[in-house]
């Protein structure tokens, strides 16, 4: 049986500036969202030293690494073995990635919840960490920082959304395969959630 056509969708140089935009704008909300949250928690003394600084900067490079580790989770909950790396999107943009250490095709939920799944998980428990860690404004910075990072995740949920149903993906390095639903198949009853 012959392989099924597929697309493979990567963002491009025009399509990384939107998203460079689009994190700016992310990390703009994070950064208003961790303060919210900080006047919420009530007072709050802020002396900032080098170990604070220290502190936040460790902090930050934490939260990309638990929201790689978090895809990973997921693809390890759906029977797949991730891989972790480092990318240059178009050649110029630098991204980590995790990403199946196999060719895997996902259902579009199954798909989207290893996109999103950091999106929400990370920034929950880092907002939680704001409210109720003793020194809950180290916390605001990785907060913006991490919802930024977001910006990829949003892309290529966006781009499997657009796709027709039942359509299968891979996840690639840099972007998604799609393969379209069989001819004749059924399209929603194939995308069965996670």
């Amino acid at each position: 049986m012959p392989e099924a056509a597929f697309v493979d969708i990567v963002p491009g140089k025009r399509d990384l500036q939107w998203l460079n935009v689009v994190a700016v704008v992310l990390f703009g909300v994070g950064l208003v969202a961790g303060v919210v949250l900080t006047v919420v928690r009530g007072p709050v003394d802020i002396a900032v030293g080098l170990v604070d600084v220290l502190v936040v900067t460790v902090l930050c490079v934490v939260v990309i690494v638990v929201h790689e580790l978090t895809h990973g989770l997921v693809m390890l909950l759906l029977g797949e073995r991730p891989r972790f790396g480092f990318v240059r999107m178009a050649g110029s943009v630098p991204a980590f990635f995790a990403t199946p250490a196999r060719p895997v095709r996902f259902t579009r939920g199954q798909y989207l919840t290893i996109a999103l799944a950091p999106l929400v998980v990370v920034n929950v428990v880092t907002a939680g960490l704001i409210l109720v860690a003793p020194v809950g404004w180290w916390f605001v910075l990785p907060l913006a920082l991490h919802l930024s990072g977001c910006v990829g995740d949003l892309w290529a949920t966006r781009q499997a959304l657009a796709q027709p149903a039942g359509a299968s993906f891979e996840d690639l390095r840099d972007g998604l395969r799609v393969f379209p639903p069989p001819a004749g198949a059924p399209g929603p009853a194939r995308d069965r959630p996670c």
